[in-house]
């Protein structure tokens, strides 16, 4: 229900019922701190994800879910710190150097990110990572090509990361543009909106907070 329907409070529902049944579930418990994160209570969501951590020490998802909800609360230094153990514990994950391109990136570390994105193997998540990536490291050409690649290519699926990438580039009205084709897509790669450091500069502007009821996610 969350992912394809927006519909929190009936997410959080079968959640409880999951943890009843099950309260050492990992999955659950994972999910459990993704719902928290989506949902604006970040302080609840890092702490579940730090026992988690401490629960399965040598748990790649458990390290990589502490390292993406660390980025999300913008603890750069630390959510590095976490994809690194998890890449160690799970080399070469293409999701793994995802994360750890994106943190770069978010950081301000542009070569780095872009060094990391380039060892991913050809894909459209690749596009996405590579997109960021170079923009932050100030090489526009490389930046515009792989968004060039990912809207000739795959624009009904990566709708969310093609407006994240306008957005992170400056380019507000086409990041606008893509997320109402997002929107009306129930695109799941909008469900961190109020998380991701791509829109930050565009929290003030009422099209996103439009989204954000559409999304059932205004406070």
């Amino acid at each position: 229900r969350m992912h394809a329907d927006w519909d929190f409070a009936g997410a959080r529902i079968d959640l409880d019922n999951a943890l009843a049944i099950e309260p050492n579930s990992l999955g659950a418990q994972q999910l459990l701190g993704l719902y928290l994160m989506i949902t604006g209570r970040m302080d609840e969501s890092l702490a579940t994800q730090q026992r988690l951590v401490e629960r399965n020490p040598v748990s790649a998802s458990a390290w990589a879910g502490l390292g993406k909800t660390q980025m999300a609360a913008r603890d750069y230094p630390n959510a590095r710190k976490a994809m690194q153990r998890s890449d160690e514990l799970r080399p070469g994950s293409s999701d793994g150097l995802q994360n750890r391109a994106l943190q770069e990136a978010y950081a301000g570390n542009g070569a780095e990110a872009v060094r990391l994105a380039r060892r991913m193997p050809p894909s459209h998540y690749r596009d996405y990572a590579l997109a960021m990536a170079a923009w932050s490291a100030g090489q526009a050409a490389e930046s515009g090509a792989a968004l060039q690649r990912l809207t000739d290519e795959a624009p009904d699926v990566f709708g969310a990361q093609i407006a994240m990438i306008h957005a992170w580039r400056g380019d507000g009205e086409n990041a606008f543009r893509w997320l109402e084709r997002a929107l009306a897509a129930r695109d799941p790669g909008l469900l961190d909106i109020q998380t991701r450091p791509e829109f930050d500069a565009l929290k003030g502007d009422l099209r996103y907070q439009r989204a954000l009821r559409q999304m059932n996610l205004a406070r």
